[in-house]
């Protein structure tokens, strides 16, 4: 049971068991009520004594008399001591006592019974009362003995109740808690295949199953660390391994001829190339998860960048025998907070992708524009109306090998590498650094890609809110 649910039931006994003991009490005070004696009226003396009395005043008699329990003996004369009611042994109505017998039976026998002896005058008749009880009899408690018995087992049913839940949920916290406490000391100390599982169903055990998907989510990234390190090593190991060799050749002089050796440093050149891309590519990705640099990030001009990027990128192109083009339909007041050198990574590596891909004389663009302009006109709205809700697209297009769809979803992860279509030399970590750089500015990016016509990158840029520099 939740512990929010238990400590709703305390609160909820402590306002019922009060109520439900009144009730009881009531109920047992209605039970409680002992029977009284039947009184016989004042024709049925008259029969049983002879004896002719006022009405009215043997009516204030009975109410006297039909308050006492039944167990209460009583005995009434007359001014003639004349015996008018009796329910007390040995006396019989129309009996008439005299003074000594009197005191012969109710002052012989006082260590038996306790007697109450009162005189009532009512109009014209005057009545000797007398009452007998039992010694032996239980005195019943009076109205404040109940009280204060009433009270005592009110508040001594309150701290029961209240005990009992307290100690369940002290015993359901404590149990849970010190569970809870060995298996995260356990888990702490790297057994991170040890599935947290507790009891019950309170707020701890929901804990317990986030601290399970904790637990999942260390182990893999653990997994991911282990699987980002032999990445490392066994793709570093190619390049280092070629320039070891050619290095030991030439030092060794298998290599001796000059042509030889100026192939051999050509390709260890190429090597270390090789080598520092790869590095830069693990800085950059390390540097994402760090998330350091989201705080010093100040606005830019987007079209401006883009314009420097696209010139840069049309003589590398060039130089590889590919043609790109590029479109920019955004305008340039239009100021985006992002790092320009990261950015610049980024796209780097969409385009390096895309003349990988590609073969000689292929095509690449490059076109940017709001989502919801035409891609051929410039947006007939400023700067600052297109500020609402909307989005400027980056996308880089190719008309080279098509990726296929079954690796579509997997291009962004971590040392993926597509199937035979796309397979190149490389680490894997170009696209992982691609999509950090995007979300960890809070963007997004889109991957499409079909046969026979390329393949196509958007990244979206949220604009909404964002003040334009002029």
């Amino acid at each position: 049971m939740k512990i929010r649910s238990q400590f709703a039931i305390l609160l909820l006994g402590i306002l019922v068991v009060p109520i439900l003991l009144t009730v009881g009490f009531s109920v047992i005070l209605k039970l409680r009520d002992v029977e009284t004696t039947d009184f016989p009226d004042s024709d049925t003396i008259f029969e049983q004594t002879g004896r002719l009395i006022d009405r009215e005043s043997w009516e204030r008699v009975v109410h006297i008399l039909s308050r006492q329990p039944k167990h209460i003996q009583s005995l009434v004369l007359d001014s003639g001591n004349k015996v008018l009611f009796s329910n007390m042994d040995p006396f019989t109505p129309g009996q008439t006592l005299d003074e000594e017998a009197i005191g012969h039976q109710f002052f012989g026998e006082n260590s038996r019974y306790f007697f109450f002896i009162e005189t009532m005058q009512a109009e014209t008749e005057r009545f000797l009362i007398i009452t007998r009880v039992d010694r032996s009899l239980e005195r019943p408690p009076g109205p404040y003995q109940l009280m204060i018995i009433g009270l005592i087992v009110l508040l001594g049913s309150l701290f029961l109740f209240s005990a009992i839940i307290s100690i369940n949920i002290a015993r359901s916290i404590s149990s849970s808690v010190s569970m809870l406490e060995r298996l995260t000391r356990r888990i702490a100390d790297g057994e991170l295949d040890l599935e947290i599982e507790l009891g019950g169903s309170n707020e701890i055990t929901s804990l317990a199953s986030s601290l399970n998907h904790l637990r999942l989510s260390l182990k893999e990234e653990e997994t991911r660390r282990s699987r980002f390190i032999m990445g490392v090593s066994h793709d570093l190991k190619t390049p280092l391994a070629l320039i070891k060799g050619y290095t030991e050749a030439i030092a060794d002089g298998i290599i001796d001829s000059p042509e030889e050796q100026t192939r051999s440093l050509v390709i260890i050149a190429t090597k270390v190339d090789q080598l520092e891309g790869m590095i830069d590519d693990l800085i950059g990705y390390v540097r994402m998860d760090s998330g350091e640099w989201q705080q010093q990030l100040q606005p830019h001009p987007l079209a401006n960048f883009l314009q420097v990027f696209c010139q840069r990128m049309e003589k590398d192109a060039q130089v590889l025998s590919r043609q790109f083009t590029h479109e920019i339909s955004i305008p340039d007041n239009l100021s985006v907070p992002f790092d320009e050198r990261l950015l610049s990574r980024a796209l780097e590596n969409l385009c390096a992708n895309a003349l990988r891909y590609t073969n000689d004389n292929g095509a690449m663009h490059l076109h940017a524009s709001f989502l919801n302009a035409p891609h051929t006109e410039k947006p007939a709205v400023s700067a600052e109306q297109a500020h609402g809700t909307r989005f400027v697209q980056i996308s880089i297009s190719d008309n080279g090998i098509a990726i296929f769809p079954a690796d579509l979803p997997h291009i962004f992860d971590l040392f993926w590498r597509a199937s035979a279509s796309r397979r190149e030399s490389g680490m894997g970590i170009g696209l992982a650094v691609v999509r950090s750089v995007v979300e960890s500015h809070g963007w997004s990016i889109l991957a499409e890609s079909e046969p026979g016509k390329g393949s196509c990158f958007s990244i979206r840029i949220p604009v909404q809110d964002m003040k334009s520099g002029a």
